[in-house]
């Protein structure tokens, strides 16, 4: 039975997983930042803190090549949450049903 997908994907719906990806990530992360800070002002939504529990990785400090000429300051710190790996799992499934 035909599903209405070619075997080959084209340009655009190439793009549509990742972006996706990105999107659910950054916005599962800001709601985890937000309900930490809730958690934190309101005693009784402590329960919530493991919404933000995660882990950084990445160079602590960045990495400087002075050229002389030309400084290059290179440095990446990637925070992945719980919340954040929630939000790229909702965007995966809603992107999938597009």
């Amino acid at each position: 039975m035909y599903s209405g997908r070619s075997g080959n994907m084209d340009g655009q719906s190439r793009w549509v997983l990742p972006l996706a990806l990105l999107i659910g990530v950054v916005i599962g992360g800001y709601l985890g930042e937000l309900i930490g800070l809730l958690a934190d002002m309101a005693e009784w939504l402590g329960f919530l803190n493991w919404f933000n529990y995660g882990f950084d990785f990445g160079f602590s400090s960045p990495f400087t090549l002075n050229l002389g000429v030309v400084t290059l300051t290179f440095g990446i710190t990637i925070k992945f949450t719980l919340c954040g790996l929630l939000g790229m799992a909702a965007a995966a499934l809603l992107s999938r049903k597009l």
